[in-house]
């Protein structure tokens, strides 16, 4: 089956990589671009083409003021599915990184009939189940307002599993839904199900899905829809990997060389990046905390340095965990200023190290930091290089800058990777991700 000229928007970096990512297995070449506004499809060097941004920190004053350009970029470079990619697990809120709006500017700019919502991704331990979002954590499914992090997400807290119910919060539109029972009847009962929803007025349609299978399904649906005429979707990675599997073309990842240490920045509180953080110490790493409230990024920067001249890999981080003190201030949360003096800081020490010693690798953790690191950085785009594991793959950076171009990089969600993640990026990966089962909600 023909593969569509596939363009995205990454509403942050983390899972701009992700999508590239799922592009990469399913056979199809992509690049993924800092804030490109104007690109074409396709060229010599890629089939398809990602656009990272941080929109899921931005208001909806700010969505509107700069999503329509990056939507434009799809449009204009022609392609056939236009794809807004959210995390996963969806967290979002009508303030902050609303997906909903995201929606009403794709539907105004691409001019959009239908929005398909497809979030559920086996991979990474998402399902979505009669139009509620479940995810997996320490081995378990959890309905996402129980997840033991994402219902405690410091900025966007998810307290609603119905994720229909959820965007109604964020639109003023009415979204309805395909659910499994239909998608286990095939395509055309699908499209059927599709054009019911329509003509009832919910033109946002919440995907179920729980396995390969109902994705293979909806990528069918989506090929079908982005033939008919340029098509905008909304949903994690599962859309690039859904087109994938409907395409039946695929590549087979494979390691690129080790590396004596790597540098990894970690911004994240969830606590798997936590575990990993552990694991890494407890096999050699050096561990340096980023103090957000007393910052000495000199002092840091020695510390690492010291490290690094004794053959150690360097992880630097800011907290340990959901629980970590760091994150409690006399006001009750860290605070948005201290956030922002700790996100410019934590780039600016990742510069300031690559500036002073070889670097060949390095790993970033939590997707705020990581936005702000490519940027400090001045990356230009990265292209997959592995598949490490599922979300955290290792890409190679292009840059103007001679001390980053070439880098190869790794960037991962907090919520990515098994204990040992930091020391499979260091070697270059793969490994097999676990199959996705379906479990009671605890």
């Amino acid at each position: 089956m023909a593969v569509p000229r596939v363009g995205f928007v990454g509403d942050d970096f983390t899972g701009s990589t992700d999508a590239l990512e799922s592009l990469y297995l399913g056979g199809i070449d992509a690049e993924l671009l800092v804030d490109g506004t104007e690109l074409s499809l396709p060229t010599e060097r890629r089939a398809s083409v990602g656009i990272a941004t941080t929109a899921r920190t931005w208001s909806p004053e700010q969505m509107w003021d700069r999503l329509p350009s990056s939507f434009a970029a799809l449009r204009d470079a022609g392609a056939d599915l236009c794809h807004y990619k959210v995390c996963s697990t969806f967290d979002s809120s009508p303030t902050i990184g609303s997906i909903g709006t995201a929606i009403e500017i794709g539907i105004e700019v691409l001019d959009a009939d239908v929005v398909p919502v497809v979030i559920g991704t086996p991979p990474l331990g998402r399902a979505v189940v009669y139009g509620n979002l479940f995810a997996r954590a320490n081995g378990a499914m959890y309905r996402i307002d129980r997840h033991p992090t994402m219902s405690r997400h410091p900025v966007t807290p998810m307290d609603e599993s119905d994720l229909r119910r959820h965007l109604e919060r964020q639109t003023a539109r009415t979204v309805g839904s395909v659910d499994i029972d239909v998608l286990s009847r095939g395509v055309e009962v699908a499209l059927e199900a599709i054009d019911d929803e329509r003509r009832s007025g919910r033109n946002i349609i919440v995907f179920d899905t729980v396995d390969d299978d109902h994705l293979r399904t909806i990528g069918r649906v989506l090929l079908h829809l982005a033939r008919r005429t340029r098509t905008f979707v909304v949903g994690s990675s599962a859309v690039e990997r859904a087109v994938g599997l409907a395409s039946g073309a695929s590549a087979l990842p494979s390691p690129v060389p080790p590396v004596d240490q790597i540098l990894v920045m970690s911004g994240s509180a969830s606590p798997v990046t936590a575990s990993q953080i552990e694991y890494a110490r407890s096999i050699g790493y050096c561990t340096i905390r980023v103090e957000p409230t007393a910052l000495d990024i000199e002092s840091l920067l020695d510390l690492g340095r010291a490290a690094w001249s004794r053959g150690n890999s360097v992880i630097y981080y800011s907290a340990l965990g959901p629980d970590d003190p760091s994150l409690r201030s006399s006001s009750g949360t860290r605070g948005p200023d201290i956030s922002t003096r700790l996100g410019d800081a934590q780039a600016d020490i990742v510069r300031r190290f690559l500036d002073s010693i070889e670097v060949s690798r390095l790993c970033v953790s939590g997707g705020d930091t990581c936005g702000r690191v490519v940027r400090d950085l001045g990356l230009n785009s990265l292209r997959i290089l592995a598949s490490v594991e599922p979300g955290g793959p290792l890409c190679l950076a292009s840059s103007a800058h001679l001390g980053t171009d070439g880098l190869t990089v790794a960037l991962k969600g907090g919520q990515v990777g098994s204990d040992d993640y930091f020391e499979l990026v260091r070697r270059g990966g793969p490994t097999t991700s676990p199959a996705l089962t379906l479990k009671d909600s605890p």
